[in-house]
């Protein structure tokens, strides 16, 4: 089992959509915002979490921006390689039950997975009965951290029969009087080992307990020297992209750069 040590969270300046860059030799944090879904600002940290450089659109008010230039040797983030069993989709997110053949494509979630979703704070246990499966799944990126042992950054769509309104999983349902199912979209940390691909979501996935931190919606990681860095986004809960979390989900955090040490 994969163990870590957080050793600092950086905040970002807008709470926006985030990425890692790179990490380069000297262990520089490279990352990038995209605010208001149009502008970026680019930064350059130190491990020590000081602000080096930033280069910043200022809202289209600044002629002169530049992308950071990355020095030779940086490593940076990439999406699923060793993990690429993991990627699947092509349903329908929301529309008609059997016409979409929603419960011979989604992949079931195993009762143990179900509970772990509760107690994970991404469900509330009304909605259990109602999930079909995973309809969507997506590595966003990936790294080793031991041979053949990965952490990865995975987005996953649950697919949910229609719901009673009191307990549907909106914000952003799009269910309608011709449409009986939706779905909602989880982001994850998870460790992955290409012997044992199917391993279950609650065995795999990587939270508090193991990261010392709760990860809000991890998008880009890389490892180098012992460390692992992770791109963790701010989302604000009205986005749509929570299926009703749990209260204890409920507090928005920065957009941040995570640091852990990888314990042996």
């Amino acid at each position: 089992m994969l163990t870590f040590k957080h050793v600092r969270s950086i905040p970002l300046f807008y709470d926006a959509w985030c990425g890692l860059l790179g990490v380069d030799a000297e262990l520089n944090i490279y990352a990038e915002e995209i605010y208001e879904d149009t502008w970026a600002a680019q930064y350059k940290f130190s491990f020590t979490g000081e602000l080096l450089q930033r280069l910043d659109e200022e809202y289209g008010q600044n002629p002169g921006y530049a992308r950071l230039e990355l020095p030779p040797g940086t490593v940076t983030p990439h999406s699923a390689l060793a993990a690429t069993a993991l990627n699947f989709g092509g349903g329908r997110w929301h529309g008609d039950l059997e016409a979409d053949r929603v419960r011979d494509l989604a992949h079931p979630l195993t009762p143990a997975d179900r509970q772990w979703l509760v107690a994970a704070g991404l469900q509330r246990v009304e909605i259990l009965p109602y999930i079909v499966g995973i309809v969507d799944s997506y590595v966003s990126s990936e790294a080793e951290v031991r041979p053949n042992q990965f952490v990865i950054c995975r987005r996953l769509r649950l697919a949910y029969v229609s719901v009673p309104e009191a307990h549907r999983p909106a914000p952003g349902s799009h269910i309608g009087d011709a449409e009986n199912y939706d779905s909602v979209e989880l982001a994850l940390l998870q460790q992955f080992d290409p012997a044992d691909a199917e391993r279950p979501l609650h065995e795999s996935w990587l939270g508090p307990n193991t990261l010392g931190i709760t990860p809000n919606w991890p998008v880009d990681v890389v490892t180098r020297d012992g460390y692992l860095f992770l791109a963790d986004v701010a989302l604000p809960l009205s986005s749509g992209s929570y299926p009703d979390p749990s209260p204890q989900r409920q507090v928005r955090r920065p957009s941040r750069i995570h640091i852990l040490r990888i314990e042996p």
